[in-house]
């Protein structure tokens, strides 16, 4: 199997031999955060296509000889070759204004690769999303807008009706952040360690450390790991293009794909489960801090 988590492209030997529409018939019953499976075509074959609401592109599944591809790509009116399905897949034909249904598309690759996963391993039946809100749904979206100052570093987060949800203020190094609710009680800090080999993040309620997150060193792509309350954390993709997805306990449980620049740096916080809609906020500003300071190292 091949993974490009920069791009969005994942192929899999198909050992299991299944046609299009044996897989179509899996697919059609396992439930994912966005949306249904229909029939399609790419290739001039059939397709598995997840049509995206929202802009240009969609998610295509189909297979090739002894393989099977899944890829977001442009949404597709007419099957065409493998090679510029791929250069597609790679976002090579977007032009800026759609980078941000790019990124998040790339999100949605990772949580339906999952489910690929289980099914080559020979599973039909149980097959589970490791979305949070695979079943109901339900997710709550946040936009960060930030506005860098010579003396401090400070910014809010808004809700999707841009009511201000929380604001971020750090000191002038970047080592400590506080966030507070939209009236100013605190709800976590942050503090950057540098004494580390790797720098490390520490988050904080209360005074009481909840979370630990440190950069496993790597030479092919990011791979940042850590523990919030006691469960694993891990963020995986693009993280300094912005799109990722971040899972507790081997769920996803939010995600961040970057928005088309206005006044500033701007890029959605998706939620996908509510209840740990502070959590998902504080890990999204924790990855801002390291791409801001172009820390290779984390």
């Amino acid at each position: 199997m091949k993974n490009d988590d920069m791009s969005g492209f994942k192929e899999y030997k198909n050992t299991q031999g299944y046609t299009i529409e044996g897989l179509f018939e899996v697919l059609e019953k396992v439930e994912v955060s966005f949306g249904k499976p229909t029939m399609g075509s790419m290739y001039k074959n059939p397709a598995i296509v997840y049509p995206l609401e929202k802009g240009r592109m969609d998610i295509y599944i189909y297979l090739h000889k002894d393989k099977i591809m899944l890829a977001r790509a442009l949404k597709q009116n007419k099957s065409i070759g493998k090679e510029v399905f791929k250069e597609l897949a790679l976002g090579l034909a977007l032009n800026a204004h759609d980078a941000d249904d790019t990124q998040l598309s790339e999100v949605y690759v990772e949580e339906l690769d999952g489910i690929m996963k289980q099914i080559m391993e020979g599973r039909t039946e149980g097959i589970e999303s490791n979305a949070a809100n695979a079943a109901s749904g339900e997710t709550l979206d946040f936009f960060m807008r930030q506005k860098i100052t010579l003396i401090k570093d400070k910014y809010s987060i808004f809700d999707e009706n841009e009511n201000v949800s929380y604001y971020v203020q750090g000191n002038l190094l970047g080592l400590n952040f506080s966030i507070t609710d939209s009236i100013g009680s605190e709800i976590f800090t942050i503090q950057k360690k540098l004494v580390a080999v790797t720098p490390e993040y520490s988050l904080k309620s209360a005074g009481r450390e909840i979370g630990h997150i440190k950069k496993k060193i790597t030479l092919l792509k990011d791979d940042i790991r850590g523990t919030i309350n006691g469960q694993e954390l891990i963020i995986k993709g693009n993280i300094s293009g912005y799109a990722f997805t971040i899972e507790l306990n081997g769920k996803v449980v939010g995600s961040v794909a970057a928005k088309r620049l206005t006044l500033g740096d701007c890029y959605n916080i998706k939620v996908m489960d509510p209840s740990l809609k502070d959590i998902v906020v504080a890990i999204a500003v924790i990855c801002d801090n390291s791409i801001k300071n172009r820390d290779s190292k984390l």
